[in-house]
């Protein structure tokens, strides 16, 4: 499945109503399923593993749980600091990390745990 641009604008609810008419139709084994998405908050809900890129180029791979709790690279961090947060008292002191695009993305990998993986 491929969800960018009109599918990042669809309401939190169309989403999971769409996918709740898909999924049972899909005859896929465990793990074959690419959801594309702008809308982390999403991805954390549909994904087992999650991939962050950067202009084309992985910068960030992990284990969702693992991604979203402790994100290493600097623009997953910018990227999850602009996840809405539903309730308003907490949206308020929500404070967004900004990204510095650095001169070019490092070409190779640190291994943070079995399957935490970030762009040096």
């Amino acid at each position: 499945m491929v969800a960018p641009g009109q599918a990042g604008a669809l309401a939190t609810l169309q989403i999971w109503k769409l996918l709740d008419h898909v999924f049972p139709k899909l005859i896929l084994p465990p793990g074959q399923l690419l959801f594309i998405a702008h809308d982390l908050s999403m991805v954390r809900f549909l994904s087992d593993t999650t991939g962050v890129m950067k202009n084309g180029k992985l910068v960030e791979m992990a284990p969702t749980k693992e991604l979203f709790e402790n994100p290493q690279h600097p623009y997953t961090q910018s990227l999850l600091s602009a996840i809405h947060i539903p309730d308003p008292l907490e949206e308020r002191k929500r404070r967004l990390i900004e990204y510095e695009e650095p001169q070019s993305l490092g070409e190779g990998w640190k291994e943070l745990s079995a399957c935490h993986c970030v762009r040096i």
